[in-house]
């Protein structure tokens, strides 16, 4: 499913615009909506949409220089909204990498449901692919073959603390020539990554180590005090999930750390 955000100066047009994702069934999609752009940023960088609907003209900051920080510091796709007195401009965002500009004028049901039914089918597959890099990346870490790289989202904060869950399937296990069968154990990384945990924890990434055995790196936010009960609970909800494919597996969850890279070390122990 699609997050879409909306920004523009008149209220009347950001609730037309809603109006018309209710009709064609992607009200549940729009995660916020801003009538001045400098919240609107500052909300984006927190919410990361997969859509920005932007319009051009408007004050303090215009669309084009929203849609210029939301194209260089997200992933998001920025669609421009504008007038025909705006055509020009419309054309400079595509040079600077908007996806599309529309005309106000012209928005229809149609032409939105075509636009976001195409957007949904690439934005997925884009998603799944960072994700396999991902799971590289961690898979490395954890198995001390590299350093995690700098420019994923594992930038530290006060107060955040690390925590890993492990996944193996419990005895007993189909054999083929002595090793686990593995179209058995094959489980939904992406997916299961963007399981909903409960409040103050988060996903990182979720990734198969080797095989038939599976990690979650959880991030647990400072808001909370007493982790424990929180933790189990996220490990039930992931288990549920894999439990899914007709097996019974275990969680193994590591120590509480204080550093992302102390996950490395939990890892081996």
């Amino acid at each position: 499913m699609l997050n879409i955000y909306i920004v523009d100066d008149e209220p009347m047009a950001v609730r037309y615009l809603a109006d018309l994702l209710e009709t064609i069934g992607y009200a549940s999609c729009i995660t916020g909506s801003q009538t001045n752009s400098l919240k609107a940023w500052a909300e984006i960088r927190k919410s990361r949409p997969d859509i920005v609907f932007v319009d051009i003209s408007m004050p303090v900051m215009n669309g084009l220089e929203l849609a210029e920080k939301i194209l260089k510091n997200t992933n998001a796709r920025v669609y421009l909204l504008t007038s025909y007195e705006d055509f020009e401009y419309a054309k400079k965002g595509v040079r600077i990498g908007v996806s599309d500009y529309l005309l106000k004028n012209e928005l229809s049901e149609s032409m939105l449901g075509n636009l976001l039914e195409k957007a949904e089918h690439s934005i997925l597959s884009e998603k799944k692919q960072r994700h396999l890099v991902l799971e590289h990346n961690i898979r490395d870490f954890l198995l001390g073959q590299s350093l995690i790289e700098k420019d994923l989202t594992y930038r530290e904060r006060e107060g955040q603390r690390y925590v890993l869950l492990s996944f193996y399937p419990c005895m007993p296990i189909d054999l083929v020539d002595g090793r686990p069968a593995e179209e058995d154990l094959q489980v939904d990384c992406y997916s299961l990554q963007n399981t909903v945990c409960p409040k103050g924890m988060t996903c990182s990434a979720f990734a198969r180590i080797r095989s038939y055995e599976y990690c979650a790196v959880i991030f647990i936010s400072a808001a909370v005090v007493d982790s424990g009960w929180l933790l189990q609970k996220t490990a039930e909800l992931f288990l549920d999930e894999i439990r899914k494919s007709g097996r019974d597996w275990k969680c193994i969850c590591s120590d509480v750390k204080l550093h992302f890279f102390e996950l490395q070390e939990a890892y081996r122990r």
